[in-house]
């Protein structure tokens, strides 16, 4: 991991997001238990929702991107830097109301569909970084 760190540094440029597939996050995990600190007693108690990878001189959020039923490949690490990543909108279908009115026959609620597209795009897909395990 801190290989690949090390490929995203660019100035003060790096990754900060890593996002796991079921595997490495698991190896992750088990190389730190052994070392786990619980710094703040509201972070033992929320379970752990990210953990925090430090090395090569860098800090980022590691996530798990995986679990049951997930499309991420398990074997994935994505190194994001989510400075150079933006979420895009089209402009005609930012969270528009489709048609009318719809009203269920058998409760007493009236639904109305939004529609929303768009894309998420890098600026910078040279610090962006992908490590694979096995």
């Amino acid at each position: 991991m801190t290989t690949a760190a090390i490929k995203q540094i660019r100035g003060t440029d790096k990754a900060d997001l890593i996002v796991a597939g079921n595997t490495l996050y698991s190896y992750y995990v088990g190389a730190l238990q052994a070392i786990q600190r619980i710094a703040a007693e509201e972070s033992g108690a929320a379970g752990f929702a990210s953990l925090k990878f430090y090395g090569g001189g860098t800090s980022a959020d590691v996530v798990l991107g995986g679990g049951y039923g997930s499309q991420e490949t398990a074997t994935y690490m994505y190194f994001l830097n989510t400075n150079y990543l933006f979420l895009r909108p089209h402009k005609e279908r930012n969270f528009v109301p489709i048609g009318g009115e719809r009203q269920s026959i058998n409760q007493d609620a009236i639904v109305k569909l939004y529609g929303w597209a768009g894309n998420l795009t890098t600026s910078n897909s040279f610090l962006q970084g992908l490590l694979t395990g096995s």
